[in-house]
């Protein structure tokens, strides 16, 4: 199985078909096993980061890991059914907002299929939970993402937004605060 490596190296370029990669370059993401050790819901918390692109990301990340692609297209070929373990996945992985990339992409018997829908099912719960906020994002890039991780665990308080209120951002895309 495929791991870490640099998402502004050419294999990693090369293997991106989406062309997402850019996105998470400029959200200050340096290789794939930072984006595979992020939970999911802290993932659609940053800021102008859609659940489009995450799936897009997984999705890169799906293909990279892959370690049998001509599954993918013989069940689009309909020459193989699903075989994944849905109710298994969904007893070990009970708390959705655990979830980890890694977790959806480098899962045991995992086909495309079963990533998007896993991913879905995520989504779904992100929303419907206290974490998701219609108003604001969490983190204004994978920086303050890790600061605020940081500072959760050693116990720090935090009450602002960690850029400030210059860089909070509603989920509309347009400064709370103005253009500072």
């Amino acid at each position: 199985m495929k791991r870490k490596i640099c998402l502004s190296s050419p294999k990693w370029q090369a293997a991106d078909v989406d062309g997402i990669t850019e996105r998470f370059i400029k959200l200050r993401f340096r290789n794939t096993e930072e984006i595979m050790k992020c939970r999911v819901y802290d993932m659609l918390n940053i800021c102008s980061l859609s659940s489009a692109e995450v799936e897009e990301m997984i999705l890169a990340l799906y293909r990279w890991c892959s370690e049998d692609p001509a599954a993918d297209e013989d069940m689009s070929a309909g020459i193989r059914k699903q075989d994944f373990d849905y109710s298994k996945w969904r007893r070990e992985h009970h708390d959705r907002s655990a979830v980890t990339v890694e977790d959806i992409v480098r899962q045991e018997g995992i086909n495309r299929k079963a990533a998007l829908h896993i991913y879905g099912l995520v989504v779904r719960s992100f929303y419907k939970s206290e974490q998701y906020d219609g108003q604001e994002y969490k983190y204004f890039n994978y920086t303050s993402l890790k600061r605020r991780k940081k500072n959760e665990q050693t116990g720090k308080k935090h009450c602002s937004p960690d850029l400030g209120k210059s860089h909070i951002v509603n989920r509309g895309g347009s400064s709370l605060y103005g253009n500072r």
